[in-house]
C-alpha cells in the first residue's frame, strides 16, 4: 500500500518518453525520479533501441508494477525512438528525458507550467553529476552552463525539453537520417519556423558525464561527427580550425626543426580554452577544478574538431560518389 503522500500526487496530463538503449545500471533510477517527483505524468513511453543488456527485462518488470509505463522495443536509434515514442503516445503535450538522467523532484511540475498555460515549447535545464572531480569537470564543459544560455547559441537539449505535438508535426518529427544529435536541428528547425522556446532553469535533470578524458574523446567525437555528416554548427569549427592548425604547426616544426618552438605550441590555444572555460569554474568545488576543466576543455574541442572534419568528409564522399 503505497504512502499517503504518493496516493495524493497529482498526475498532470503530458505524455513522458524517453529513448534508452543498454541503460541497465541507470534505467530504474530514471523512472523512479519521474515517478516519485512533486507530481506524475500521465504516462511514460519508454522506447528501447534493441538493448543487448537487461534493460528490456527491468523496463518490463517496472511496467508490470506501474501501468503509467508503457515499453517500446527494437525502435532503432535515438531519432527514430523518440518519433515513434511520440506517434504512440496518448497527450499531445510532449515531454522528454534521455536515458542515463535523473529527474529532480520538481524537474516535471517546473517544465510543464508553462506547457499546460499555453506555451508551445518549453527548455529545461541540466546540470552534470560526475563520479570524480575529472567526470565532474567533463561534464561541465560539455553542456552549457546557466551564464551562458543565451539565445540562440542556447538551443533546449532533448535532456530536458517539452513541447505540443503540432510542433513536432509541423517540422516532420526528428530528423532521422541523424543517429546522434537530433534534437539540435530538431530545434533549429523550430526556430526557423518562427518559435522560441520558454527557458525554465528550475527544470532541472542530472546527467552522468564520461568517465574519463578517453571517454569524452569518444563522445565529443561521436557528437560532431553527427553534426559533420548534418551540416550542423559549422561556423564554431571554422572558428576552432585556425588555432589547431597553428597549434599543429608549431608542434611539428618543434619536432622537425627546433625543440624550443614547443613552448610556443600552447599560445593559439590558451586564449580559445580560457573564453569556452571561464564561465564553468564557479561550478565546480575544489582546487582540482584548476586543472581538470581546462584540460577537458581542450580535449572536448580538440577531439570535437576532429570529429567534424570526418563526418564532413564522410558526407563529401558520399556526395562526390553518387555524382560520379
Amino acid at each position: 500500500m503505497g504512502s499517503p503522500e504518493k496516493a495524493t500526487r497529482k498526475t498532470v496530463d503530458v505524455s513522458l518518453i524517453t529513448t534508452l538503449y543498454n541503460e541497465s545500471d541507470s534505467v530504474v533510477e530514471l523512472l523512479d525520479s519521474v515517478m516519485n517527483g512533486t507530481v506524475r505524468p500521465y504516462e511514460v513511453v519508454v522506447a528501447d533501441g534493441g538493448s543487448t543488456d537487461e534493460t528490456v527485462a527491468l523496463l518490463k518488470g517496472y511496467a508490470s508494477q506501474h501501468p503509467q509505463v508503457r515499453v517500446l522495443t527494437d525502435t532503432g536509434w535515438r531519432s527514430t525512438g523518440r518519433n515513434t515514442a511520440i506517434s504512440a503516445a496518448r497527450h499531445d503535450h510532449i515531454v522528454c528525458i534521455d536515458g542515463g538522467c535523473v529527474a529532480e523532484p520538481t524537474w516535471l511540475e517546473e517544465i510543464t507550467k508553462p506547457l499546460l498555460e499555453g506555451a508551445e515549447w518549453v527548455g529545461g535545464f541540466y546540470r552534470p553529476k560526475g563520479k570524480t572531480s575529472l567526470s565532474t569537470a567533463i561534464g561541465l564543459t560539455m553542456v552549457f552552463v546557466e551564464e551562458e544560455v543565451v539565445f540562440p547559441d542556447f538551443l533546449p537539449s532533448a535532456r530536458s525539453m517539452a513541447f505540443h505535438r503540432s510542433l513536432w508535426q509541423k517540422v516532420g518529427g526528428f530528423p532521422e537520417e541523424a543517429r546522434l544529435n537530433e534534437d539540435t536541428p530538431f530545434a533549429e528547425a523550430l526556430v526557423a519556423a518562427g518559435h522560441q522556446p520558454v527557458f525554465v532553469p528550475e527544470a532541472v535533470v542530472e546527467w552522468q558525464p564520461p568517465s574519463g578524458l578517453l571517454a569524452q574523446a569518444r563522445t565529443t567525437f561521436a557528437w560532431a561527427r553527427g553534426d559533420g555528416h548534418l551540416g550542423l554548427r559549422s561556423i564554431h569549427y571554422r572558428h576552432l580550425f585556425p588555432r589547431f592548425a597553428f597549434a599543429g604547426t608549431l608542434l611539428l616544426l618543434g619536432i622537425v626543426v627546433d625543440r624550443r618552438i614547443l613552448l610556443l605550441v600552447p599560445l593559439p590555444l590558451i586564449p580559445m580554452t580560457y573564453r569556452k572555460s571561464r564561465q564553468k569554474y564557479r561550478h565546480m568545488e575544489g582546487w582540482l577544478k584548476w586543472l581538470w576543466i581546462p584540460l577537458a576543455t581542450l580535449n572536448g574541442l580538440a577531439f570535437s574538431l576532429a570529429g567534424y572534419i570526418t563526418g564532413y568528409w564522410e558526407r563529401r564522399s558520399r556526395r562526390w560518389s553518387a555524382g560520379q
